[in-house]
Protein backbone atom coordinates (compact mmCIF):
# COMPACT_ATOMS: atom_id res chain seq x y z
CA UNK A 1 0.00 0.00 0.00
CA UNK A 2 1.49 3.46 -1.30
CA UNK A 3 1.31 6.44 1.08
CA UNK A 4 0.31 8.90 -0.99
CA UNK A 5 -0.05 13.27 -0.51
CA UNK A 6 -2.12 15.96 -2.20
CA UNK A 7 -0.39 19.20 -2.07
CA UNK A 8 -2.60 22.16 -2.38
CA UNK A 9 -6.57 21.65 -2.46
CA UNK A 10 -7.73 23.78 -4.94
CA UNK A 11 -10.11 23.14 -8.09
CA UNK A 12 -7.74 20.67 -9.90
CA UNK A 13 -7.12 18.53 -7.01
CA UNK A 14 -10.48 17.10 -6.37
CA UNK A 15 -9.92 15.29 -9.58
CA UNK A 16 -6.62 13.80 -8.00
CA UNK A 17 -8.39 13.17 -4.72
CA UNK A 18 -11.51 11.34 -5.67
CA UNK A 19 -9.96 8.25 -7.63
CA UNK A 20 -8.49 6.56 -4.58
CA UNK A 21 -11.27 5.23 -3.29
CA UNK A 22 -11.05 2.84 -6.70
CA UNK A 23 -7.07 2.36 -6.64
CA UNK A 24 -6.37 -0.84 -3.94
CA UNK A 25 -2.83 -0.57 -3.48
CA UNK A 26 -2.64 3.56 -2.49
CA UNK A 27 -3.86 5.17 -0.09
CA UNK A 28 -4.02 9.11 0.97
CA UNK A 29 -2.82 10.04 4.32
CA UNK A 30 -2.07 13.71 4.10
CA UNK A 31 -3.30 16.81 2.43
CA UNK A 32 -1.32 20.47 2.65
CA UNK A 33 -3.00 23.75 1.96
CA UNK A 34 -1.58 27.33 2.75
CA UNK A 35 -5.57 27.87 3.57
CA UNK A 36 -6.09 25.20 6.23
CA UNK A 37 -9.49 25.80 6.22
CA UNK A 38 -9.89 24.63 2.70
CA UNK A 39 -7.30 22.09 3.48
CA UNK A 40 -9.23 20.61 6.32
CA UNK A 41 -12.74 21.02 4.61
CA UNK A 42 -11.19 18.70 1.32
CA UNK A 43 -10.05 16.51 4.18
CA UNK A 44 -13.43 15.60 5.13
CA UNK A 45 -14.78 15.29 1.97
CA UNK A 46 -12.48 12.91 0.88
CA UNK A 47 -11.50 10.73 4.18
CA UNK A 48 -7.83 11.93 4.37
CA UNK A 49 -6.64 11.44 7.83
CA UNK A 50 -4.14 14.30 8.17
CA UNK A 51 -4.11 17.97 7.26
CA UNK A 52 -0.96 20.57 7.45
CA UNK A 53 -0.83 24.34 6.58
CA UNK A 54 3.15 23.58 5.75
CA UNK A 55 4.78 21.40 2.74
CA UNK A 56 8.01 20.29 5.31
CA UNK A 57 6.19 19.47 8.30
CA UNK A 58 3.83 17.35 6.26
CA UNK A 59 6.18 15.47 4.26
CA UNK A 60 8.59 15.08 7.56
CA UNK A 61 5.40 13.34 9.88
CA UNK A 62 3.83 11.27 7.09
CA UNK A 63 6.72 10.29 4.77
CA UNK A 64 4.78 9.79 1.65
CA UNK A 65 6.17 7.73 -1.01
CA UNK A 66 3.60 9.08 -3.81
CA UNK A 67 2.97 12.93 -3.50
CA UNK A 68 0.52 15.00 -6.10
CA UNK A 69 1.87 18.35 -6.43
CA UNK A 70 -1.43 20.11 -7.35
CA UNK A 71 -0.72 24.41 -6.73
CA UNK A 72 0.49 27.04 -8.67
CA UNK A 73 2.91 26.81 -11.66
CA UNK A 74 5.04 28.66 -9.77
CA UNK A 75 5.30 26.43 -6.86
CA UNK A 76 6.07 22.98 -9.02
CA UNK A 77 9.74 23.32 -8.72
CA UNK A 78 10.50 23.69 -4.97
CA UNK A 79 7.34 21.30 -4.37
CA UNK A 80 8.73 18.98 -6.61
CA UNK A 81 12.35 19.36 -4.66
CA UNK A 82 11.24 19.20 -1.24
CA UNK A 83 9.05 15.96 -1.89
CA UNK A 84 11.76 13.92 -3.50
CA UNK A 85 14.22 15.31 -0.87
CA UNK A 86 12.19 13.81 1.73
CA UNK A 87 12.62 10.35 0.09
CA UNK A 88 9.30 10.05 -2.21
CA UNK A 89 9.33 7.73 -4.76
CA UNK A 90 7.19 9.27 -7.15
CA UNK A 91 5.95 12.92 -7.74
CA UNK A 92 2.88 13.82 -9.84
CA UNK A 93 3.14 17.28 -11.02
CA UNK A 94 0.04 19.61 -12.66
CA UNK A 95 0.84 20.92 -15.80
CA UNK A 96 3.04 23.13 -16.59
CA UNK A 97 5.80 21.16 -15.37
CA UNK A 98 7.46 24.75 -15.42
CA UNK A 99 7.17 27.85 -16.48
CA UNK A 100 11.07 28.29 -17.51
CA UNK A 101 13.31 26.23 -19.03
CA UNK A 102 15.86 26.12 -16.60
CA UNK A 103 13.26 25.30 -14.01
CA UNK A 104 13.01 22.33 -16.07
CA UNK A 105 16.58 21.08 -15.85
CA UNK A 106 16.53 21.67 -12.10
CA UNK A 107 13.86 19.19 -11.99
CA UNK A 108 15.54 16.84 -14.73
CA UNK A 109 18.69 17.07 -12.09
CA UNK A 110 16.68 16.04 -9.17
CA UNK A 111 14.95 13.06 -10.62
CA UNK A 112 18.29 12.04 -11.73
CA UNK A 113 19.82 12.67 -8.32
CA UNK A 114 17.17 11.23 -5.95
CA UNK A 115 16.09 8.77 -8.09
CA UNK A 116 12.53 10.05 -7.74
CA UNK A 117 10.38 8.98 -10.17
CA UNK A 118 8.38 12.83 -11.72
CA UNK A 119 5.61 13.08 -13.54
CA UNK A 120 3.55 15.66 -15.64
CA UNK A 121 0.14 15.01 -14.74
CA UNK A 122 -1.29 14.84 -18.62
CA UNK A 123 -4.60 12.47 -17.44
CA UNK A 124 -5.79 12.47 -21.33
CA UNK A 125 -2.62 10.15 -22.50
CA UNK A 126 -5.06 6.86 -20.09
CA UNK A 127 -8.21 8.15 -22.39
CA UNK A 128 -8.50 5.34 -24.65
CA UNK A 129 -9.20 7.03 -27.93
CA UNK A 130 -5.61 9.03 -28.35
CA UNK A 131 -3.64 5.02 -27.51
CA UNK A 132 -6.14 3.92 -30.09
CA UNK A 133 -5.19 6.59 -32.80
CA UNK A 134 -1.54 5.71 -31.79
CA UNK A 135 -2.28 1.95 -32.91
CA UNK A 136 -4.01 2.91 -35.97
CA UNK A 137 -1.34 5.20 -37.22
CA UNK A 138 1.66 2.53 -36.32
CA UNK A 139 -0.25 -0.08 -38.25
CA UNK A 140 0.22 1.81 -41.44
CA UNK A 141 -2.84 1.37 -42.43
CA UNK A 142 -3.33 5.24 -43.30
CA UNK A 143 0.03 5.13 -44.61
CA UNK A 144 2.45 7.82 -43.58
CA UNK A 145 1.61 10.96 -41.94
CA UNK A 146 2.44 14.43 -44.33
CA UNK A 147 0.92 16.69 -42.28
CA UNK A 148 -1.10 17.49 -38.87
CA UNK A 149 -3.02 20.11 -37.71
CA UNK A 150 -3.36 20.94 -33.75
CA UNK A 151 -5.23 23.44 -32.37
CA UNK A 152 -6.64 24.72 -28.57
CA UNK A 153 -8.35 27.72 -27.39
CA UNK A 154 -5.98 27.78 -24.40
CA UNK A 155 -3.12 29.31 -23.33
CA UNK A 156 0.52 27.67 -24.65
CA UNK A 157 0.74 27.04 -20.72
CA UNK A 158 -2.27 25.97 -20.25
CA UNK A 159 -3.91 24.31 -22.70
CA UNK A 160 -0.41 23.79 -24.69
CA UNK A 161 1.23 20.64 -22.46
CA UNK A 162 -2.15 18.68 -23.26
CA UNK A 163 -1.98 19.83 -26.61
CA UNK A 164 1.06 19.08 -27.55
CA UNK A 165 1.70 15.69 -25.22
CA UNK A 166 -1.09 14.02 -27.23
CA UNK A 167 0.51 14.98 -30.44
CA UNK A 168 3.58 13.42 -29.51
CA UNK A 169 2.03 10.51 -28.42
CA UNK A 170 0.14 9.58 -31.22
CA UNK A 171 3.55 10.04 -32.69
CA UNK A 172 5.21 7.97 -30.82
CA UNK A 173 7.19 10.11 -28.71
CA UNK A 174 8.86 11.82 -31.66
CA UNK A 175 10.32 15.02 -30.65
CA UNK A 176 10.71 18.24 -33.27
CA UNK A 177 13.38 18.90 -35.12
CA UNK A 178 12.82 22.75 -35.41
CA UNK A 179 9.79 25.34 -34.91
CA UNK A 180 9.29 28.74 -36.01
CA UNK A 181 6.10 30.81 -34.33
CA UNK A 182 4.81 34.11 -34.28
CA UNK A 183 2.81 35.44 -30.81
CA UNK A 184 0.72 37.94 -30.25
CA UNK A 185 -1.32 39.77 -26.67
CA UNK A 186 0.02 40.03 -23.58
CA UNK A 187 -3.02 39.55 -21.43
CA UNK A 188 -2.13 36.28 -20.34
CA UNK A 189 1.00 37.74 -18.45
CA UNK A 190 -1.32 38.86 -15.42
CA UNK A 191 -2.39 34.43 -15.03
CA UNK A 192 -0.12 32.07 -13.21
CA UNK A 193 0.11 30.39 -16.47
CA UNK A 194 1.60 33.33 -18.33
CA UNK A 195 2.30 32.89 -21.89
CA UNK A 196 1.36 34.88 -24.93
CA UNK A 197 -2.18 34.91 -25.81
CA UNK A 198 -2.34 34.00 -29.12
CA UNK A 199 0.54 31.00 -30.46
CA UNK A 200 0.72 29.84 -33.44
CA UNK A 201 3.89 27.39 -34.52
CA UNK A 202 4.58 25.23 -37.53
CA UNK A 203 6.85 22.43 -36.14
CA UNK A 204 9.18 20.31 -38.20
CA UNK A 205 8.96 16.36 -36.91
CA UNK A 206 11.32 13.66 -38.53
CA UNK A 207 10.21 12.37 -41.76
CA UNK A 208 9.44 16.02 -42.96
CA UNK A 209 6.11 16.22 -40.85
CA UNK A 210 4.74 19.50 -40.91
CA UNK A 211 2.10 19.79 -37.59
CA UNK A 212 0.53 23.35 -38.01
CA UNK A 213 0.43 23.87 -34.17
CA UNK A 214 -2.18 27.06 -32.52
CA UNK A 215 -2.78 27.61 -29.24
CA UNK A 216 -5.40 30.65 -29.56
CA UNK A 217 -9.18 31.87 -28.71
CA UNK A 218 -9.21 32.85 -32.91
CA UNK A 219 -8.04 28.96 -33.03
CA UNK A 220 -10.54 26.83 -35.82
CA UNK A 221 -9.20 23.50 -35.62
CA UNK A 222 -11.55 20.70 -37.07
CA UNK A 223 -15.01 22.43 -36.18
CA UNK A 224 -16.66 25.67 -34.95
CA UNK A 225 -18.91 25.52 -32.37
CA UNK A 226 -16.66 24.17 -29.46
CA UNK A 227 -18.99 23.24 -26.20
CA UNK A 228 -16.62 25.44 -23.73
CA UNK A 229 -13.37 27.08 -24.28
CA UNK A 230 -11.32 24.68 -22.45
CA UNK A 231 -12.78 21.99 -24.12
CA UNK A 232 -11.51 22.61 -27.40
CA UNK A 233 -8.76 21.06 -28.00
CA UNK A 234 -8.22 19.16 -31.02
CA UNK A 235 -5.99 17.14 -33.63
CA UNK A 236 -6.20 15.94 -37.52
CA UNK A 237 -3.66 13.50 -38.95
CA UNK A 238 -3.50 14.49 -42.80
CA UNK A 239 -1.59 10.67 -44.24
CA UNK A 240 -0.61 9.39 -47.53
CA UNK A 241 -3.50 7.04 -47.42
CA UNK A 242 -6.33 8.44 -45.24
CA UNK A 243 -6.58 10.50 -42.46
CA UNK A 244 -8.06 10.58 -38.60
CA UNK A 245 -9.00 12.77 -36.29
CA UNK A 246 -9.81 13.60 -32.33
CA UNK A 247 -11.77 16.16 -30.64
CA UNK A 248 -11.62 16.43 -27.12
CA UNK A 249 -15.49 16.69 -26.75
CA UNK A 250 -17.14 15.25 -29.96
CA UNK A 251 -15.27 12.25 -31.91
CA UNK A 252 -12.75 10.52 -32.62
CA UNK A 253 -11.96 8.50 -35.80
CA UNK A 254 -10.75 7.95 -38.97
CA UNK A 255 -10.95 6.52 -42.79
CA UNK A 256 -8.51 4.88 -45.22
CA UNK A 257 -8.30 5.56 -48.82
CA UNK A 258 -10.95 4.08 -50.90
CA UNK A 259 -13.03 3.02 -47.71
CA UNK A 260 -16.88 3.89 -47.77
CA UNK A 261 -17.20 3.75 -43.94
CA UNK A 262 -15.63 5.95 -41.72
CA UNK A 263 -14.32 4.42 -38.25
CA UNK A 264 -15.77 7.03 -35.27
CA UNK A 265 -16.45 6.79 -31.89
CA UNK A 266 -17.72 9.65 -29.56
CA UNK A 267 -15.20 11.44 -27.36
CA UNK A 268 -16.31 13.44 -24.07
CA UNK A 269 -13.44 15.02 -21.44
CA UNK A 270 -16.37 15.78 -19.26
CA UNK A 271 -17.54 11.53 -18.79
CA UNK A 272 -13.78 10.28 -19.25
CA UNK A 273 -11.51 12.77 -17.31
CA UNK A 274 -12.33 11.01 -13.82
CA UNK A 275 -11.56 7.40 -15.42
CA UNK A 276 -8.43 9.17 -17.19
CA UNK A 277 -6.85 10.24 -13.76
CA UNK A 278 -7.55 7.56 -11.89
CA UNK A 279 -6.08 5.15 -14.59
CA UNK A 280 -3.04 7.85 -14.53
CA UNK A 281 -2.80 7.34 -10.78
CA UNK A 282 -3.17 3.70 -10.41
CA UNK A 283 0.00 3.90 -12.92
CA UNK A 284 1.98 5.46 -10.71
CA UNK A 285 1.75 2.06 -8.46
CA UNK A 286 2.36 -0.31 -11.17
CA UNK A 287 5.80 1.72 -12.61
CA UNK A 288 6.92 1.46 -8.89
CA UNK A 289 6.36 -2.05 -8.61
CA UNK A 290 7.71 -3.03 -12.09
CA UNK A 291 9.75 -1.11 -13.97
CA UNK A 292 8.79 -2.92 -17.44
CA UNK A 293 5.51 -0.82 -17.10
CA UNK A 294 6.64 2.39 -17.58
CA UNK A 295 4.16 5.71 -17.21
CA UNK A 296 3.32 7.25 -20.16
CA UNK A 297 3.82 10.73 -18.39
CA UNK A 298 7.38 10.07 -17.04
CA UNK A 299 9.93 12.51 -17.51
CA UNK A 300 11.43 11.41 -20.93
CA UNK A 301 8.04 12.22 -22.37
CA UNK A 302 6.93 14.81 -20.06
CA UNK A 303 10.44 17.11 -20.63
CA UNK A 304 10.44 16.72 -24.48
CA UNK A 305 6.20 18.32 -24.17
CA UNK A 306 7.58 21.32 -22.26
CA UNK A 307 10.95 21.83 -24.14
CA UNK A 308 8.90 21.72 -27.74
CA UNK A 309 6.42 24.87 -26.15
CA UNK A 310 9.47 26.80 -24.95
CA UNK A 311 11.44 26.10 -28.15
CA UNK A 312 7.85 27.92 -29.96
CA UNK A 313 8.01 30.65 -27.46
CA UNK A 314 11.74 31.22 -28.07
CA UNK A 315 11.32 31.71 -31.89
CA UNK A 316 8.52 33.77 -31.38
CA UNK A 317 10.84 36.16 -29.26
CA UNK A 318 13.39 36.54 -31.43
CA UNK A 319 11.28 36.30 -34.52
CA UNK A 320 13.18 33.21 -36.85
CA UNK A 321 12.57 29.24 -37.48
CA UNK A 322 14.77 28.28 -34.80
CA UNK A 323 16.51 24.56 -34.47
CA UNK A 324 15.40 22.32 -31.54
CA UNK A 325 18.22 19.93 -32.49
CA UNK A 326 20.94 22.67 -31.77
CA UNK A 327 19.76 24.52 -28.69
CA UNK A 328 20.76 24.34 -25.24
CA UNK A 329 18.70 21.57 -24.40
CA UNK A 330 18.63 18.42 -22.02
CA UNK A 331 18.26 14.57 -22.44
CA UNK A 332 17.23 11.95 -19.59
CA UNK A 333 18.93 9.08 -20.56
CA UNK A 334 19.70 5.91 -19.18
CA UNK A 335 22.78 4.73 -17.68
CA UNK A 336 24.21 1.71 -15.51
CA UNK A 337 23.26 3.30 -12.13
CA UNK A 338 19.41 3.80 -13.47
CA UNK A 339 19.14 7.73 -14.63
CA UNK A 340 21.61 10.31 -15.69
CA UNK A 341 21.43 13.75 -17.02
CA UNK A 342 23.36 14.23 -20.32
CA UNK A 343 23.60 18.59 -21.24
CA UNK A 344 24.94 18.40 -24.86
CA UNK A 345 28.99 19.37 -24.67
CA UNK A 346 29.68 23.27 -24.43
CA UNK A 347 26.56 24.31 -23.39
CA UNK A 348 27.53 26.21 -20.13
CA UNK A 349 25.15 27.72 -17.36
CA UNK A 350 25.19 31.01 -18.59
CA UNK A 351 24.08 29.49 -22.01
CA UNK A 352 20.88 28.23 -20.29
CA UNK A 353 20.87 31.77 -18.01
CA UNK A 354 21.44 34.07 -21.79
CA UNK A 355 18.53 31.36 -23.07
CA UNK A 356 15.75 31.98 -19.82
CA UNK A 357 16.90 35.56 -20.37
CA UNK A 358 15.28 35.55 -24.30
CA UNK A 359 11.88 34.21 -23.46
CA UNK A 360 9.34 36.58 -22.90
CA UNK A 361 8.11 37.43 -19.36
Amino acid sequence: MYRSAIVGCGTHSHQHAAVYPEIDDMSLVACCDLDTARCREYADRYGIPATYGDLQAMLDAERPEIVHIVTQPNFRLPGIRAAAEAGAKAVIAEKPLALWPQELLEIAEIGAETGCRILMNIQLRYFPQYGALREVIRSGRLGEVDFIRASTWGGALAMGPHLMSQLMMILDDARPEAVWATAEGLEGYDWSHGAPSHLQATYWFPGNRRVFWECTPRGLGNRAGAPDYWMHLDLDFFCSNGVAWTQQVGSWGYQARGEVEVFQEPTNLYEQIHAGQRDFTAAVAAWLDDDDQPHECRLETALPVMWAIFGALKSARVGHQISLEDEPTFLLQPSTEGRSIEVPAGVTDNDLKALRNQLPR
